[in-house]
């Protein structure tokens, strides 16, 4: 059977993921203009911000706020060669100036384009208090596959594990309540299956944001580089998550 107009079928760059997705009947323009320019975004980190070149970026101090300066001239998307411009970690960290302003049990989104180096895994990004059981948020990799993890060894974990050395669109939408059966996965604006994991309920501290570790949490770091880091303070829908994801392709 022939899929409707409005629906397109989309097979993901891992050969086994197949899905049908229904074509948001917005344009993708106006849908991420409300996102990038509405207060829902509390934090954006584009290449040039970790770099500390003068770049178009947000945070929740309010640099934007109210008004959406970038989404003219954004410089940080790929070179002539088609390569993402995009920082690498080794053990470098970045702390934003302000709080991110989601705690508690908030539901929130967390995007970001990733490339692993390796498969060894560790700490990527996040914010909370690391040593309190489930007051901390962020991603954290288990070999290749990527968690939004919660202090205590409480995460949700991504059915499908990213590909070494390839640049994956990852987000992880959170909902209020516990956390694997809330939380839903992104690869390149594809929702992957369920995830697995913790029956826990977050109570995330509000903190400042890092990124080259897993929230305050200095004991390892991942070997990746990342671009276009974004926070939202609400979930995003599918068909949100899919504009995002073609903008920045």
């Amino acid at each position: 059977m022939k899929p409707r107009l409005n629906e397109q079928r989309i097979v993901d760059r891992y050969a086994h993921i197949t899905a049908t997705r229904t074509r948001p009947r917005t344009t993708q323009g106006s849908v991420r203009r409300a996102l990038l320019c509405g207060d829902s975004l509390r934090l954006w980190l584009p290449h040039g911000q970790f770099t500390g070149a003068s770049g178009d970026w947000r945070d929740a101090a309010g640099k934007g706020i109210g008004d959406c300066p970038w989404l003219t001239g954004i410089s940080h998307r790929r070179d002539a060669k088609g390569r993402l411009s995009a920082y690498s970690w080794g053990t470098s960290v970045y702390t934003t100036a302000s709080n991110t302003g989601i705690s508690g049990n908030a539901a929130f989104t967390l995007c970001a384009w990733m490339t692993l180096n390796d498969s060894a895994g560790f700490g990527a990004m996040g914010w909370g208090n690391s040593g309190v059981a489930l007051q901390a948020a962020g991603f954290y990799f288990s070999g290749a596959s990527p968690m939004l993890a919660f202090a205590g060894g409480n995460s949700a974990v991504s059915p499908t594990a990213m590909t070494v050395g390839r640049y994956t669109f990852v987000c992880a939408v959170k909902a209020a309540g516990a956390i694997a059966a809330n939380t839903q996965f992104y690869y390149d604006g594809l929702a992957l299956g369920s995830s697995t994991g913790s029956s826990s309920t977050p109570n995330i501290t509000n903190g400042q944001f890092r990124v080259g570790q897993w929230a305050d949490y200095s004991g390892d770091h991942c070997n990746f580089d990342c671009s276009q880091v974004m926070l939202f303070n609400r979930t995003l829908t599918a068909g949100e998550v899919y504009a995002l994801h073609e903008w920045f392709r």
